[in-house]
């Protein structure tokens, strides 16, 4: 059976076979932010109308624009590290491509503990409310073209701090750490 849902199409039973993240869900807490109280949480995948969406797709700086969050340091970070394209993908991303369950695993690291550990979030991303003449975006981080990372990424980052606003204020050197 196919359903509609706040204007994307999709077979309602594959929506309910995708994982979706009980420790940080798509829901007001995770966001933290009263002003977008209510936000749409669309599946990353059906967020490019008429483009494939990939995973990485030539990764490089110009990739990250900055939304509506004041994450500009963690976003620094990672434009940085973006110079050296196969870092995400080697390093960063265990799992290595669009993923059919929704469920994509990553590799930061603890400066607390000094280990390395995984963080596990499904790919439900908070976006502006649609309408008859717009498609949603994406509220926080902005990726250029039709590549998923950058919107993952800080979501793992928001799911560690406690929500997306929790990012809003911070240092260059702490996402550094957290990455490399």
């Amino acid at each position: 059976e196919r359903c509609e849902v706040d204007g994307l199409s999709f077979q309602s039973s594959d929506e309910e076979e995708l994982f979706k993240d009980a420790s940080f869900g798509a829901d007001d807490s995770s966001i933290g932010i009263d002003e977008f109280h209510g936000a749409t949480w669309v599946r990353a995948p059906q967020l490019q109308q008429s483009q494939q969406v990939y995973l990485f797709n030539g990764v490089e700086p110009n990739d990250i624009l900055q939304g509506a969050v004041g994450d500009c340091w963690l976003l620094c970070a990672l434009a940085a590290i973006a110079e050296f394209p196969n870092y995400f993908k080697e390093k960063i991303f265990i799992t290595q491509d669009v993923s059919k369950y929704g469920k994509y695993d990553m590799r930061l690291y603890n400066p607390g503990t000094r280990n390395w550990f995984t963080v596990s979030v499904d790919d439900r991303i908070p976006c502006s409310q649609a309408s008859w003449f717009r498609r949603p975006r994406p509220l926080f981080a902005q990726p250029h073209e039709n590549e998923m990372y950058i919107l993952l990424l800080e979501k793992a980052f928001a799911k560690i701090a406690g929500s997306y606003g929790k990012l809003s204020g911070g240092y260059p050197i702490l996402a550094w750490l957290v990455l490399t």
